[in-house]
């Protein structure tokens, strides 16, 4: 994979046998219109499981990935550092992702939504919709 940095984010290639197979973009969202700015101290307020990524140490999600995985319980700080979504000529809802550190040291990745979906996260109160739109991500 070849990368190049932008003003707007990073500028990916994937190259196979000399084949131009996908081209992405990587936007910054940390402070654009969605609930929380990065940097923020967030406190999740429910538990969630946290299990091993690639994309970071740890990986939350509010319901398990399997049945032994560790939980980060309600109350737990976490900061996060910045909010992305990587936009591809091949994937119509891109992704939007959430990365920062726990106090412990350990880096977290968590899906926050696709295209202008949001899912409540794991700091947001019950009363947050289970998703809502955000108008300044892209579809």
């Amino acid at each position: 994979m070849s990368r190049a940095r932008t003003g707007v984010g990073t500028l990916c290639s994937l190259f196979a046998s000399g084949v131009l197979l996908t081209s992405c973009t990587t936007v910054d969202l940390s402070n654009a219109c969605l609930p929380v700015k990065a940097p923020a101290e967030v406190r999740l307020a429910r538990d969630v499981s946290a299990y091993s990524s690639g994309k970071a140490d740890i990986e939350l999600r509010e319901r398990p990935h399997e049945e032994l995985d560790p939980i980060l319980r309600a109350g737990t700080a976490l900061r996060i550092e910045r909010i992305t979504q990587t936009l591809t000529i091949d994937v119509p809802n891109p992704d939007i992702d959430v990365f920062g550190r726990l106090k412990d040291g350990r880096s977290f990745y968590y899906h926050w939504g696709n295209g202008q979906d949001l899912d409540r996260a794991p700091w947001e109160p019950e009363t947050t919709p289970e998703w809502r739109v955000a108008t300044c991500a892209h579809k």
